[in-house]
């Protein structure tokens, strides 16, 4: 056993005690970002999982909240699709939302799942169309009409489904980017809308936590 090294994170933990005795309870949203996904070291990813099982253990609630646009941009060029944009604004047709569900709920928030299990985490994925609604975007800036397919903005952050999976112990974690239904369905036009919306209904206004960076 090496004592130093026992030292150092006892003494860590001592100096974290007050946080931890202000937060126990809170809620806290971690931002996963997708740069920070991709990174090719694993030890960095198992480290942050670890940091979040952490927070979890010592009874803080964590919601992650997570995008994807790395692997979905491959999986799309895997696919053979090319974008179409109107106005300069890109267009998400049927057969992109596709892609763009598949990815999230199937690699993206998966691997998540997986690396929060690792550190002994008890992680629960929430597709973003069970937590998440919008409305579809009809017009641009000047009020003009436009149509880009299944684009929209975030209205409604369901709390209640998170708030039951935190209460029955696990961290959960929505995809932040997945199709939303209210009316019509639709994606929204940046990730980082589904994500400030979610962190400001999850976390009750509480700053969130980034751990990497946004999407490219």
């Amino acid at each position: 056993m090496n004592v130093e090294a026992v030292t150092a994170k006892a003494r860590v933990l001592l100096e974290a005690l007050p946080y931890i005795q202000d937060f126990r309870g809170s809620t806290i949203v971690v931002k996963y970002g997708g740069s920070f996904m991709d990174d090719p070291d694993p030890e960095i990813r198992s480290r942050v999982a670890y940091d979040i099982a952490f927070l979890a253990g010592v009874g803080i609630n964590v919601v992650v909240v997570h995008g994807g646009g790395k692997a979905i941009t491959r999986a799309m060029e895997e696919s053979g699709l090319k974008p179409t944009f109107v106005k300069g604004l890109r267009v998400t047709d049927e057969a992109t939302i596709a892609i763009v569900k598949k990815t999230l709920d199937e690699v993206v928030n998966r691997d998540v799942c997986e690396a929060l299990a690792g550190a002994k985490a008890r992680p629960k994925g929430l597709p973003g169309d069970s937590v998440l609604a919008c409305q579809k975007l009809a017009t641009d800036e000047d009020g003009n009409a436009l149509d880009l397919g299944f684009v929209g903005e975030v209205t409604e952050v369901k709390v209640k489904l998170i708030k039951k999976e935190i209460a029955d112990g696990f961290v959960t974690h929505p995809t932040n980017s997945n199709p939303l239904y209210l009316e019509t369905t639709c994606l929204p036009g940046l990730a980082e809308g589904a994500e400030a919306a979610t962190e400001t209904a999850a976390a009750g206004g509480e700053a969130p936590s980034d751990s990497g960076a946004e999407e490219g």
